[in-house]
């Protein structure tokens, strides 16, 4: 699933994006419009979903990347902590 995630957030969305704004405006592609589709989805969104995730299932992180087990991890102090 994240591969998923991250294949869209990085390649797919502002593939669309730029075929999409390119073809709606009638401008050709630029470095300038990539960039900004790309920045946009690749930087932008990526990080608010991690963040949404973050703040929606704060023991993920605990449990699956730092290895903490326990109930501090299930209330979702420890997340909080480290922020």
């Amino acid at each position: 699933m994240y591969f998923i995630a991250v294949a869209g957030f990085m390649l797919l969305f502002p593939l669309i994006s730029i075929g999409w704004d390119a073809g709606l405006n009638h401008q050709a592609m630029t470095i300038s419009l990539a960039g900004h589709w790309y920045v946009f989805w690749a930087v932008g969104a990526r990080l608010f979903s991690a963040g949404l995730r973050q703040t929606i299932q704060p023991s993920y992180t605990a449990k699956k990347i730092l290895g903490i087990e326990g109930d501090d991890v299930l209330s979702g102090s420890i997340a909080f902590k480290i922020c």
